[in-house]
């Protein structure tokens, strides 16, 4: 059989077919030289790595680096997105393989026997024959159009996307679990301030007995005196069910059972608040996991529109297949009994309905929609940091300010307490300082873990400690 009109055939054909291949183009997102509201924030330079890979440290609280070093091991929602990255690769290598010939043997031993009646049987054929047949068989796609290209192109896409989603959901379980542990160490700090108005509050009660019991006041102080003392135990026992709703989150998150873990209370006055470097937004794009994830996405769209139009081009495969074949002698692998085939084949849809334009344009729709959530994407992360800016730079001026607010609180509640017991004002007033007091203490620790929480959403709007390598 000869071939050689065949191949001159297609090699013609795959030149006309080259223009199949559709040409990644990143969208451009227009973003200006520095965020609006960086302020005092310190600018990074290139050749500083703006965030290290262990990101946590620079709150300086050795509990939480233990914490964090958990999480990769015992996480069970990292094990979900391993497992999907896992199913990434192995698809990738499926779809590669088809690159390759696929090689086959084949080896048949067998007895038949044919109808008496079988349509157009001649009188000298046999009721009862042998058949035996061993060799192998190769098929080889030429993927002239790019189809196997495509399909590659497009699974390492989707591979690299899902390893970028691995990181984005590990960065963000170590936000979450650093957030958990702020907001444990918040309710430690109110827990100590809880029982230290309590004993405040007590000493007052037993004072204004004593003066009830002189004479000096009416039960009115005392009653007001032991209303107050046992609000603040019903907030006290509040604050201790919410840390221990904070300490069984991060159990769950470091993949530890809730009954059997417990964190030591501290304090939060130990935590750093850390000054982190802004990068300018284009960084930003290299760096944030979840924006480099859908690019990803994107460039696979995009593959598959040059997958989608291969659909209309011919499907040449090459195939080969030898070995040996008789009616069932002992003598099969003997030169007589050798059989070969070897040729092109190639299969292409004339009609369909319109199947094919239909494909194409929803594998051109899904890059459309694919490139305007990855626009939507990194619009949202310029927001995310300017809101974290911003929420930086206000906590600042509140914590100055609560600062001084608790300060002259504080030397207000001196004043009553002393005019109190001089008889000059009610107890009514007492009761008012003590509340003001309290509000300003609790107004301070707020701000104050609030600004740990900002600072750590900066750090994962910013891209956590993904290092661009």
């Amino acid at each position: 059989m000869k071939i050689t009109p065949f191949i001159c055939i297609v090699l013609i054909s795959q030149l006309a077919g080259c223009s199949n291949d559709s040409i990644y183009e990143k969208p451009v997102i227009p973003y200006a030289y520095k965020f609006k509201e960086m302020s005092h924030w310190v600018e990074a330079t290139p050749s500083t790595d703006l965030i290290k890979h262990d990101w946590w440290k620079l709150f300086n609280d050795q509990v939480l680096d233990q914490l964090e070093s958990k999480l990769d091991d015992s996480n069970p929602n990292l094990g979900i997105y391993l497992a999907r990255l896992e199913q990434s690769r192995a698809y990738t290598l499926s779809v590669g393989a088809q690159r390759f010939p696929s090689v086959t043997a084949f080896g048949q031993l067998s007895d038949n026997r044919q109808s008496d009646n079988r349509p157009l049987r001649s009188a000298s054929q046999p009721s009862v024959y042998g058949a035996n047949s061993l060799g192998i068989s190769i098929d080889y796609d030429l993927d002239l159009w790019g189809r196997v290209k495509d399909l590659v192109k497009s699974g390492q896409s989707l591979e690299k996307s899902s390893e970028l989603d691995y990181v984005n959901a590990r960065t963000g379980l170590q936000t979450e679990l650093a957030f958990n542990y702020f907001e444990l160490r918040k309710f430690d700090e109110q827990v100590t301030l809880y029982q230290a108005t309590i004993k405040s509050y007590e000493k007052q009660l037993k004072l204004t007995r004593s003066l009830h019991d002189e004479g000096v006041v009416s039960g009115l102080d005392v009653s007001r005196a032991l209303a107050q003392l046992e609000t603040i135990k019903g907030i006290l026992s509040v604050s201790e069910a919410n840390r221990a709703k904070s300490e069984h989150a991060i159990a769950v998150l470091v993949g530890q059972s809730p009954s059997i873990f417990s964190i030591k209370p501290r304090m939060a006055n130990d935590l750093t608040h850390p000054d982190v470097p802004v990068s300018i937004p284009s960084v930003l794009l290299q760096r944030r996991p979840d924006i480099a994830s859908v690019e990803n996405k994107l460039a696979a769209a995009n593959a598959n529109i040059g997958l989608a139009k291969t659909a209309f081009f011919p499907d040449v495969s090459l195939g080969l297949a030898a070995g040996f074949q008789n009616s069932g002698s002992i003598n099969l692998l003997t030169a007589p009994n050798i059989f070969f085939a070897l040729g092109p084949s190639a299969i292409v849809s004339l009609f369909d309905g319109g199947l094919r334009d239909s494909q194409v344009k929803i594998a051109i729709s899904k890059r459309d929609e694919t490139a305007a959530d990855y626009k939507l994407i990194i619009l949202k992360a310029f927001k995310e940091v300017e809101d974290d800016l911003s929420t930086l730079d206000s906590l600042n001026k509140q914590m100055t300010n609560a600062t001084a607010a608790r300060s002259a609180t504080s030397h207000s509640f001196d004043l009553v307490m002393n005019q109190y017991f001089e008889g000059i004002v009610s107890y009514f007033e007492v009761v008012k300082a003590n509340d003001d007091l309290l509000n300003a203490n609790e107004l301070l620790l707020n701000i104050k873990i609030q600004n740990l929480e900002a600072r750590l959403s900066l750090i994962h709007s910013l891209g956590g400690g993904w290092i661009v390598k």
